[in-house]
This record gives C-alpha cells, sequence and structure tokens, in this order.
C-alpha cells in the first residue's frame, strides 16, 4: 500500500510540473529553449564614430549637429535609465558626484568602445572595462566631480556572428 501512495505521489508532482510547463510557460524557460549565439535582434549598421554631448545639469545626451555620421543615438542605445545597470549588459554610466546622480544607456552590440573627448579635466574619471570572460559586455563608467557638458565618441562596428 505504501508503494502506490508514494507511485501516484510522485505522478502527481510529475503533472503538476507538466501543467505548469505547459501552460504557465515562464520566460526563463524560453531563454533556456533559445539559441544564445543568435544575433536575432542586432541591428546591421555601417561602421563610423558618432559625436554626442551630454548635459550634466539637464542629465541629457544628443547627437551633436555637426555630426554627420548617417545613425541617431537611438540606434546605438537601446535605453535610458537612473541607478545603476545590470553587470550582464553593456552600458554607459555617468556618476555625477556634485549631484549624486547615476545614469545609464544601455549600449547596442554594435558600440564596440566609447571614447570621452574631454577626459583631460581632472574632475572626470573614466573606467573602462572591455569584454572579456568576467564581464561579457563593454561596460564605461565616468564618474563626474563638476557639473559640466562631457564631449563623447562612440565607435560603432558591424556586429561578429
Amino acid at each position: 500500500m505504501g508503494l502506490l501512495r508514494n507511485l501516484l505521489t510522485v505522478i502527481g508532482v510529475i503533472a503538476v510540473f507538466g501543467i505548469f510547463y505547459v501552460f504557465i510557460k515562464p520566460d526563463w524557460y524560453d531563454k533556456l529553449a533559445s539559441n544564445p549565439a543568435s544575433n536575432t535582434g542586432v541591428q546591421k549598421i555601417t561602421p563610423g564614430v558618432l559625436h554626442a554631448t551630454y548635459d550634466c545639469v539637464k542629465g541629457t545626451m544628443e547627437k551633436d549637429a555637426n555630426d554627420t555620421y548617417g545613425v541617431t543615438l537611438s540606434e546605438i542605445c537601446d535605453g535610458q535609465g537612473q541607478g545603476i545597470p545590470s553587470k550582464n549588459s553593456s552600458y554607459l554610466l555617468i556618476i555625477d558626484k556634485s549631484s549624486n546622480l547615476m545614469r545609464y544607456w544601455k549600449l547596442s552590440p554594435n558600440v564596440k568602445k566609447v571614447n570621452l573627448k574631454n577626459a583631460s579635466s581632472l574632475s572626470v574619471q573614466p573606467k573602462e572595462q572591455s569584454a572579456s570572460a568576467y564581464a561579457p559586455a563593454y561596460q564605461l563608467e565616468i564618474w563626474v566631480g563638476q557639473q559640466m557638458n562631457l564631449n563623447l565618441e562612440f565607435e560603432v562596428a558591424s556586429p561578429t556572428k
């Protein structure tokens, strides 16, 4: 009698998990089943350099008016947020120490490097981390001591397969 009860318990638990996977389909299950090596969401962009300016007072970043590169800032920056970004994604993080604000932009896979043109200022401290086994994405933190405009260059390349 005890063996039959144990067998029915195991069948019931398997049925609950089966219903969970068939009807609920959690997001993480779809990610496990997908192919991570595919670049399905990567947009084809011609290689080049985009010039942009970050205004610490307004907290906005805009493409320079005299930039001739045919790509908009929204095509290489997937989104903007406040706070700390995910360590598994490519991002540009600007930390304003005078106002204690942190803003970040998620970078598309096409962005290979971000150069800070006015890094000679003593109040700006860039900390760069290239993609490696420990950090799978390009990440740049810029610590700003006083509110000022930052001139940035986004090096854009075609995505690799």
